[in-house]
């Protein structure tokens, strides 16, 4: 309802990348104790500029949306890279796949597609983190294939 009725807003501050991480990779292993999930990261030494929370929540949304999607025993990955000019986040699973066409109802509200892994959902994670990078004038892509997996990879411009 915050972001309908655009109250929604974000509030960035330095964030260690690292700390980021670190931080991120302990949230997982408890929320996901039986799943393969690694991180991949590069990053420059410094503080970059984003609000963490809300980063965080994005990230949460995404890798929730790969773990629901996918056999137990699957690989899912997440790479943090630190650009020229953006911070790359990227998940990617090897789970169902996403339709093409459903591909571009994905971002909206109460968008759920039924897997044989999940048949429930509300429909706004990923709306939401759709509205986490506008909110950091960033930009999001999909790539997904059926039966071989997704992959979601949302820039965040750089601030130092």
């Amino acid at each position: 309802s915050q972001i309908s009725n655009q109250l929604f807003s974000i509030s960035p501050r330095a964030v260690d990348l690292d700390e980021f991480v670190i931080n991120l990779h302990e949230q997982l292993i408890i929320m996901y104790p039986r799943r393969r999930i690694t991180i991949n990261h590069t990053v420059r030494k410094g503080k970059i500029v984003f609000d963490q929370d809300r980063i965080l929540q994005a990230v949460h949304n995404l890798v929730s949306n790969a773990v629901k999607n996918s056999p137990n025993e699957s690989i899912h990955e997440i790479s943090i890279l630190e650009g020229e000019k953006d911070l790359l986040i990227v998940v990617q699973d090897y789970g169902v796949g996403i339709p093409f066409q459903n591909i571009f109802q994905i971002f909206q509200p109460f968008s759920h597609i039924d897997t044989p892994y999940s048949s429930t959902g509300s429909g706004l994670g990923l709306y939401v983190v759709k509205n986490i990078v506008l909110a950091h004038g960033g930009v999001g892509e999909v790539f997904s294939q059926e039966n071989v997996g997704t992959t979601i990879t949302i820039k965040v411009p750089l601030r130092t």
